[in-house]
């Protein structure tokens, strides 16, 4: 396998060759040398699109939470816990630090994992 770039930057695969001999096969593209394909192949996503994926891991598990929190209120409502039960405390708490992370600027360094998911809230 062989990957070569076109004039506007797209990379192709040429199949083991077999692609180019294809009337499609764009002309006039550059064949990448190996070290390039290689790193390719071992891609490190730069700062910001790790940080934008850290954000969306925090956004889906922010709704996954949501259910919880309403089953929490109900909870509250028909007397079966308060908003100031440990276990309801430390679930919003998490759910904070997990707003956090959505509106803050990105980190020097983008952490590898969320805040620990606290075990679901008592008497709900």
């Amino acid at each position: 396998m062989a990957i070569w770039k076109d004039k506007n930057g797209v990379l192709h695969d040429d199949m083991g060759g077999v692609a180019q001999t294809l009337p499609s096969w764009p002309h006039g593209m550059v064949l990448l040398p190996e070290e390039q394909v290689h790193a390719l192949q071992l891609h490190v996503p730069t700062t910001a699109q790790a940080w934008a994926a850290h954000q969306g891991r925090a956004q889906a598990a922010l709704a996954r939470s949501d259910c919880t929190m309403l089953r929490v209120v109900e909870a509250v409502a028909l007397g079966h816990t308060s908003f100031s039960a440990a276990d309801v405390v430390t679930y919003a708490t998490w759910r904070r630090a997990l707003r956090a992370i959505l509106e803050q600027e990105p980190p020097a360094a983008v952490p590898e994992t969320l805040p620990v998911e606290p075990a679901y809230p008592a008497n709900i």
